[in-house]
């Protein structure tokens, strides 16, 4: 199973493939520890046994706080990732758009607008542009 997952201080988008597409948005809590006891009953599991979670290497172009609050969410993501059985894999933001897209720089918004039509003419979906990051994540994943 691969696990594609787009994240921000507010939430954190999940999406899988499994006969059809499904994903999930899940609130990042102001309290981590909770955020954490609480993605556990959330996140799928792997089925089969195998699991890969594509998850984008935290950047940092914000301020110092928000950077270290992205990172935090990230590693609390891959310690419950890896927990429930997934093998995880920090993905450079341009890796995945450069596979998905074509190589190319892509400032953020039309990027985020990209990931929509792709996701739309791949996978029929029409969906917001944080899960549609995630989607095209799994979808990168399904490429390696």
């Amino acid at each position: 199973m691969i696990l594609g997952c787009d994240y921000s201080t507010k939430f954190i988008h999940l999406a899988w493939e499994t006969t059809f597409w499904e994903y999930l948005r899940i609130t990042v809590e102001d309290d981590l520890g909770e955020f954490l006891w609480n993605l556990k009953d959330k996140i799928p599991y792997p089925h089969g046994g195998e699991g890969h979670l594509y998850i984008e290497r935290p950047w940092s172009r914000y301020n110092p706080g928000t950077a270290m609050a992205l990172q935090r969410i990230a590693t609390i993501v891959d310690v419950v990732a890896t927990q429930a059985g997934y093998e995880t894999h920090w993905i450079a933001i341009a890796a995945w758009r450069s596979k998905l897209f074509g190589k190319g720089k892509y400032p953020s918004k039309i990027a985020k607008e990209m990931a929509k039509a792709y996701v739309k003419e791949k996978c029929g979906l029409e969906v917001d542009d944080n899960t549609a990051d995630a989607i095209c994540l799994t979808m990168y994943g399904e490429m390696q």
